[in-house]
């Protein structure tokens, strides 16, 4: 790859970005460009890792080692480092992931699934437990499916302690809009929608510092420095100094131990270009709990759909949830960080008191699930 494709790449700024600040804190970063041909070449990353320990012995310390990377890096970066820290015993002296956006396991070079013993529910166990896991997501992400995420979130072997769950929101302030797409991390490209899925990339915005470049210095000072300061911010339980955006100023981050696909908006809202039942999801070949574990169908079969009406509807109005086929068995309503809220019941019908976002999930008497996003302004 010519030197002037890289230097005009989004890669080639976000990586500088990345390495400017890591180097400038005395940590050392090698970075690989991930080929698009990303069924035949994934084995690539761990002679990467190889190469480059063996061409920077007196730099890179294999006692001491992260891995990040978003989309298909991301995924690489859970593969490495369940390949480098189990088996070649790698980051004893302070080890970390944190996979951005990524799009779930995939196999080992050409003959997948062949490599899908390293995604079996005990060898995810087996990641140490001295590992600091920090996955993230976007909540407008819809390239790939959340399932996938939380799946191998569960069933990794890292105690709560040592591992958090982000989903990262949008927001606008003074017109501008903080997109929180599949392409948040990697904001240097200009404003576009040119892609086919949802994606808008814009240059340098705070999100890039806040829920990318903060967090992963965090995690170095934590695994290798020892710092209880940076434990907060990037393994904290929640409290403002690890949730606050830029001082309250953009939407806190969710922050979770358990997630749930009801906190990530385009579960309730949008469509998946590759659901987890896609050929590279090597969970699926393992487990059938990778895609359904969660209760939720992966689409909903019925001929008639259940309806919510009035939709959107105002604080203290009636809402009548209507499906001809079956009756309302069971009903639960969550907000957008996935907290159960109440609500007033008569039969088929509720009322909520506060205006938001809402989701509600219906359990019918013919044993289907329905979910539903209901929008309630405050009360005229």
């Amino acid at each position: 790859m010519s030197e002037a494709y890289l230097q005009d790449s989004g890669f080639y700024w976000t990586v500088e970005r990345y390495g400017h600040l890591l180097a400038s804190n005395g940590y050392a970063m090698a970075a690989l460009r991930w080929p698009t041909d990303m069924y035949n070449s994934h084995g690539c990353g761990y002679y990467f890792t190889e190469a480059a320990v063996d061409y920077f012995p007196t730099l890179i310390d294999t006692t001491r080692i992260g891995f990040k990377g978003m989309s298909q890096g991301g995924t690489v970066s859970n593969w490495l480092a369940l390949k480098r820290f189990i088996n070649s015993g790698w980051g004893s002296n302070g080890r970390f992931v944190q996979p951005d956006a990524y799009w779930g396991p995939i196999g080992w070079i050409r003959d997948f699934p062949a490599d899908q013993q390293s995604y079996t529910d005990s060898a995810l166990a087996a990641m140490p437990d001295d590992v600091l896991y920090l996955p993230t997501v976007s909540e407008l992400d819809n390239l790939h499916d959340i399932r996938v995420h939380i799946d191998l979130y569960t069933f990794m072997g890292v105690p709560d302690s040592n591992k958090a769950f982000y989903i990262i929101r949008g927001d606008t302030v003074n017109s501008y809009i903080y997109w929180a797409t599949h392409e948040t991390e990697r904001t240097y490209v200009e404003d576009t929608s040119s892609l086919n899925f949802f994606t808008y990339m814009t240059k340098y915005d705070a999100l890039d510092y806040w829920a990318f470049f903060r967090p992963l210095m965090a995690l170095c000072a934590t695994a290798w420095e020892g710092d209880t300061a940076a434990r907060r911010i990037c393994m904290g339980n929640g409290e403002a100094i690890q949730v606050q955006m830029a001082q309250g100023q953009l939407k806190d981050l969710l922050v979770t131990d358990d997630p749930k696909p009801e906190m990530h908006w385009v579960w309730n809202n949008g469509t998946y270009a590759n659901p987890c039942t896609v050929a590279w999801n090597m969970r699926q070949y393992v487990t059938a709990d990778a895609c359904f574990l969660l209760s939720i169908p992966e689409e909903d079969t019925w001929d008639y759909r259940p309806m919510a009406f009035p939709n959107p509807a105002s604080a203290r109005q009636w809402i009548t949830l209507n499906a001809e086929q079956a009756d309302l068995k069971e009903l639960h309503v969550y907000d957008t960080q996935g907290r159960e809220v109440p609500f007033e019941q008569a039969g088929s019908s509720i009322q909520l008191r506060q205006e938001g976002y809402y989701i509600l999930k219906c359990l019918w008497s013919n044993g289907h699930i329905s979910q539903h996003r209901i929008v309630i302004s405050p009360a005229p």
